[in-house]
């Protein structure tokens, strides 16, 4: 089942409820203002069904399928975004900006397209001098965990677009501005998924200020720094390991979407896992040519930053709009 429809910018809005299977378990890291810790923490496939029934905030994250005429056409340009082999004088600037143009028209009428956004969103309708534009366009691919980083003087006449591989480390994109990220797999994604942390008791994304408030409500509960010599960094690994997992869906292909609040107050930690790793030897999200071909790759994918732009003042909006 998939949400087309969806207000992102919204907190409060409908939950999604997708019954799924328990996979595996997978090396994390998780990076917040106070440290950055390494788990294993159980996977979800939101695309596999069981008796367990997991709820998400969809005003936070929402799948969405794109229309065929942008499948046959803007997702077409976009793939040769991640294609390691094409020089620059190759990338056709102008059909990007064709592209960028189109996504964004379906971007922004599907952000705000339910009758339940326009009533609470604040970017919605009623302030509409906040749109959100798609701003930064980053393409990744992966060879899962045989990344090869070359010298960054190969890369400009290669990557135009700082082709990248995908980030392991789950973080939001700014602690201070409410990003957007429109994430969009290029073929079918066999590894090296994009997943969500997850907090099952409360039935909650988890997000950077959500984890650092329940860990300082452990911190006082349990009198850390006072009486109790726990320090803050095992609170976070003992609390991700005890109530979170990762969420992530499978399969996603061309003409799949994922829209999702990934930075701000309300910025979901998010990264891509690796399947059936072992170790922590995994790539960091590196510019660069990596080992192998595109066409054997484990993960194509592009995605947009996508950020409020304030016409009044003819400028970029960092921080929060109000």
């Amino acid at each position: 089942m998939v949400d087309r429809h969806i207000a992102i910018p919204c907190v409060r809005s409908q939950r999604r409820k997708t019954k799924m299977r328990q996979q595996e378990n997978v090396f994390v890291r998780v990076k917040t203002s106070i440290c950055q810790v390494s788990v294993r923490l159980p996977v979800v496939n939101v695309r596999e069904k069981d008796n367990e029934t997991v709820n998400w905030d969809t005003s936070l994250l929402s799948l969405h399928f794109l229309p065929s005429k942008l499948c046959n056409t803007s997702l077409q340009v976009l793939q040769n975004l991640t294609n390691r082999n094409q020089n620059a004088h190759q990338v056709d600037h102008q059909s990007i900006a064709k592209a960028r143009l189109e996504l964004q028209d379906w971007f922004q009428k599907t952000i705000h397209s339910s009758e339940a956004a326009a009533k609470t969103t604040k970017f919605g309708p009623k302030n509409s001098q906040y749109p959100y534009f798609l701003r930064h366009i980053i393409p990744r691919i992966s060879f899962g965990n045989n990344c090869k980083i070359p010298d960054e003087k190969d890369s400009p006449s290669k990557c135009p677009f700082a082709v990248q591989t995908p980030v392991s480390r789950f973080h939001t994109d700014s602690n201070h501005t409410g990003f957007i990220n429109l994430w969009l797999p290029m073929a079918l994604v066999q590894n090296d998924h994009l997943g969500f942390l997850y907090h099952k008791p409360s039935q909650q994304l988890l997000t950077a200020s959500l984890l650092e408030k329940f860990v300082n409500q452990e911190s006082e509960t349990t009198g850390i720094g006072a009486t109790r010599p726990i320090s803050k960094t095992r609170l976070i690994r003992d609390f991700l390991e005890s109530s979170c997992c990762v969420l992530y869906a499978s399969p996603m292909t061309t003409g799949d979407a994922w829209i999702f609040r990934s930075g701000g107050l309300h910025g979901i930690l998010h990264g891509s896992i690796h399947l059936n790793n072992t170790d922590d030897e995994y790539d960091d999200g590196h510019s660069g040519e990596s080992s192998g071909s595109s066409e054997n790759c484990s993960r194509r994918s592009v995605e947009f930053r996508c950020q409020p732009y304030d016409y009044s003042k003819n400028q970029w909006i960092f921080g929060e709009p109000l």
